[in-house]
């Protein structure tokens, strides 16, 4: 993946992902901190590198935005993440519900770092 013409962000992916599995928490950081700032604007992204670090407060406010009741489809593409917290995002929580999705707890990546 890493040598692969991918966009960037799924490189950077990769690489965290990989250097924390092998508990190179610096390298971690280095991609962590390029990519919040090369990826500010992408909020659907950047939740996943903070994820990936176990900063759960940023993991919730970067897509906190997009828990509205009256437009829950940007959030609702993350549910096929099994790492995603649908309790921490009560719109979309109630919407399943009110629907009978049931979800089955949220998993912490396998590869988790902490900053």
């Amino acid at each position: 993946i890493i040598a692969s013409d991918m966009s960037q962000d799924s490189r950077w992916l990769a690489e965290i992902r990989q250097a924390c599995a092998e508990n190179r928490v610096t390298d971690a950081k280095a991609i962590y901190d390029k990519a919040i700032v090369a990826l500010a604007e992408d909020d659907l992204t950047l939740w996943l590198f903070h994820l990936i670090m176990g900063n759960d407060e940023a993991v919730v406010e970067q897509l906190s935005v997009y828990d509205d009741p009256d437009d829950l489809v940007e959030l609702a593409n993350v549910l096929n993440y099994g790492t995603f917290d649908v309790t921490k995002f009560p719109h979309l929580q109630a919407y399943l519900q009110r629907n009978g999705v049931e979800r089955p707890p949220a998993i912490k990546p396998p590869y988790e770092c902490k900053i």
